[in-house]
């Protein structure tokens, strides 16, 4: 915002560091940006995510966790595009996601969750394409470096477990 807007701006929210002076009644604001910036800044969080970076950029052979990653959702695809009736609608990447005809992807997600596999259900923030591809919603199953073939196999066994419970099997 420009500056002399800023300044005839009353702040929204009050704390410690915007405050230039306190009296019984009134208070005085610092200048802008520092009147809009409320309570004490992150400074522990912004250290520790500094060390966080450092850890990963030193530590992490980021070659080796794309790797990882693409051989699980690899695994999950593989999977997923011989089942009847699923339709595959991510080829490649750590996000799988899919949808089962017949199938609501909440009630799959729910499915899922009671077995200890955690996905998520719904649009994603993409409706139109939901309605190009003419699907009402898809799961969205994503993995990362702290993922492992365990899960795979237990996504796997949950999603055949789930087509067998809609389509009538126990």
């Amino acid at each position: 915002i420009k500056k002399e807007i800023a300044e005839k701006m009353e702040p929204y929210q009050v704390g410690g560091a915007m405050v230039h002076s306190v009296g019984l009644e009134s208070s005085k604001w610092k200048l802008s940006p520092q009147k809009f910036e409320a309570g004490t800044p992150p400074i522990v969080q912004v250290l520790g995510l500094g060390a966080a970076i450092d850890f990963f950029e030193s530590e992490v052979n980021f070659g080796e966790v794309h790797k990882h990653v693409d051989g699980l959702s690899n695994k999950l695809r593989q999977h997923l595009i011989d089942l009847p009736g699923v339709t595959l609608l991510s080829l490649r990447g750590s996000i799988v996601s899919f949808s089962i005809h017949g199938i609501h992807a909440h009630d799959v997600a729910a499915f899922l969750g009671d077995a200890g596999v955690f996905v998520r259900a719904g649009h994603h923030c993409a409706q139109p394409l939901h309605a190009e591809l003419g699907i009402e919603s898809s799961v969205r199953a994503s993995f990362f470096l702290y993922n492992n073939e365990g899960d795979v196999e237990r996504a796997i066994g949950a999603i055949d477990r789930c087509i067998a419970f809609f389509n009538g099997g126990v």
